[in-house]
């Protein structure tokens, strides 16, 4: 046998020398750097979305056939609601008429993008109605991706 420490032994020393109260705060602290890394790591992983908030305007009257999106996204973002390009103001404002809706339950897309991050997307059943005072346009948004619905 040999006298000659093996590799580990001083390690296996210093931990047994340490009081109950050094491990524990050794212990603690180890845990809390551990997750400060992974609250880094995955904050650094998660996609951030483009800022889109809108408002449909609902509306009656006797030949109403028309519904309005205003809204605010980050400026420079390009905006599409139902296919069709809109053109956000130097603030992020937009505004869309949405004409000659047919009678009936229809789904309208808004979508908002800036570059280097991935675009939010609001869903909007619209539903156009009749009754014996005349048309009616309702929206409800149905399906988002980090959308905020004003109003």
């Amino acid at each position: 046998m040999s006298d000659t420490p093996k590799e580990g032994d001083e390690k296996k020393r210093y931990w047994k020398r340490q009081t109950l109260t050094a491990k524990i705060l050794i212990i603690f602290f180890s845990i809390i750097v551990l997750g400060v890394i992974a609250v880094i790591v995955i904050g650094t992983s998660l996609p951030t979305y483009t800022d889109l908030n809108v408002t449909p305007s609902n509306a009656s009257g006797i030949y109403m056939n028309t519904l309005t999106f205003n809204g605010v996204t980050e400026p420079g973002a390009t905006v599409t609601i139902d296919n069709h390009s809109v053109t956000p103001s130097n603030m992020g404002k937009f505004s869309y008429n949405l004409t000659n809706i047919a009678l009936g339950t229809h789904n309208v897309s808004i979508v908002a993008k800036v570059p280097d991050k991935e675009p939010t997307k609001a869903i909007f059943e619209i539903n156009r109605y009749k009754d014996n005072s005349g048309y009616y346009i309702g929206a409800k948004l149905v399906n988002k991706t980090n959308v905020n619905l004003i109003g």
